[in-house]
């Protein structure tokens, strides 16, 4: 009895390929350790039964599976150049290479599959986002596939994100003032905020807060020396923007009126006018409330809701039911805020238990005619009925 590998007989009793008995049965065994794609092929069993010679025969199929090399997750590539977005993936079966460009197939002239990824001509910051890498395994024996998702970015000196330029804003004294501006770049940008060609730091009244792509200069407004332009830089190794804002003196805005036009259980509804003939205009609201019993914390721990300006009443939801509310109202345009109107106040409405159910509820009873509506909702159990009786009043 003897193993044969296409037309060598297999004869080592040691080492990664080789025979050794049975055991319990009859016969030899062929043993593969630490088994590789090159040990692929036929092999044959011969022995002789009865004076005749059998064999048997079997082919070795070794997957290899897929692998990425040379692979990294977060690439490159400069403005204007061409880049190959580097995947490389091996395996046996070879895989078979498949791209998605934030989330579309990549087709026309701009784009060609080539052995280690996929080459990109002329980037441009569209360019930039997810590059998906799938790598397929296809046999008659086996299927497998995996993914590598790819970030590209593209590094560029830093463009503003809004276009319209100069910009203004407006303050007026003892008011505050945030001056803001975005970029987008690669690598990421340093800001700088000047005025009259000196730098601004964070102290006394100006408050600088940056992030990665955008900075806000926070200004305290206390004298006129407060208002002119300031400027705004942003720079990277491959280049700087600065843009001016000028900060124009304008007047805090009126005190808007106010009154309560409803409140139910869990909700109010607002008036809120003016004021008229503001310089810049009027363009919203904020609202402020507390709980009656939570005054004494101070006006900090109430909470507050903003308002665009528009058609009275203005709405605020979640209320508590059976409750007393504080209340007071200031007016926005471009410069700020205005002072806080008096306060006011209101109550919600009481929701009462249902006699049937015991369940808390509201009711209502509506008789026109010959038809009777009863309508009854169930806040507790999310249910409604409604019923309704034909007859002559």
């Amino acid at each position: 009895m003897k193993w044969m590998r296409n037309s060598t007989e297999v004869t080592a009793t040691k080492g990664r390929i080789h025979i050794e008995a049975n055991g319990a049965h009859p016969g030899i065994a062929l043993v593969f350790e630490n088994i590789d794609t090159q040990d692929k092929g036929i092999y044959t069993c011969k022995a002789v039964v009865d004076s005749k010679e059998v064999q048997a025969s079997f082919r070795l199929t070794v997957m290899k599976p897929i692998k990425f090399v040379d692979t990294v997750t977060r690439q490159t590539a400069s403005l204007y150049q061409s880049v190959v977005v580097r995947c490389d993936a091996e395996g046996d079966p070879e895989p078979i290479i498949k791209w998605t460009v934030n989330g579309k197939v990549p087709e026309g002239p701009k784009y060609k599959v080539v052995a280690d990824g996929l080459y990109i001509n002329n980037v441009t910051l569209e360019d930039k986002g997810e590059y998906t890498c799938r790598a397929f395994q296809l046999s008659p024996t086996i299927s497998n596939m995996l993914e590598r998702i790819i970030v590209l970015k593209i590094e560029h000196k830093p463009v503003w994100r809004e276009k319209e330029e100069p910009a203004k804003a407006y303050a007026f004294i003892t008011g505050n003032v945030n001056l803001t501006c975005e970029v987008t770049a690669e690598p990421a940008p340093k800001f700088e905020w000047l005025k009259a060609n000196e730098t601004l730091t964070s102290q006394q009244n100006v408050t600088i807060f940056e992030e990665e792509f955008h900075t806000i200069l926070q200004l305290q407004v206390n004298s006129e020396n407060d208002f002119g332009d300031y400027v705004c830089k942003a720079s990277n190794r491959l280049g700087k923007v600065e843009r001016v804002i000028t900060l124009l003196k304008s007047s805090k805005p009126a005190v808007p009126e106010t009154s309560i036009r409803e409140a139910r259980h869990d909700s109010v509804k607002i008036d809120i006018e003016g004021p008229e003939n503001e310089e810049l205009g009027i363009l919203g609201y904020r609202v402020q409330y507390i709980r009656r019993q939570e005054l004494k914390k101070g006006w900090n721990s109430a909470k507050v809701v903003e308002f665009d300006k528009g058609e009275s009443p203005y709405s605020i939801s979640g209320l508590r039911q059976n409750t007393h509310y504080i209340m007071r109202v200031a007016s926005r345009n471009a410069a700020g805020f205005s002072d806080y109107t008096k306060e006011s106040s209101f109550t919600t409405d009481k929701i009462h238990a249902d006699p049937v159910t015991g369940s808390a509820s509201t009711a209502t009873y509506v008789s026109s005619g010959a038809t009777q509506i009863i309508g009854v909702i169930v806040l507790h159990h999310i249910v409604a009925v409604t019923v309704e009786l034909k007859h002559n009043l």
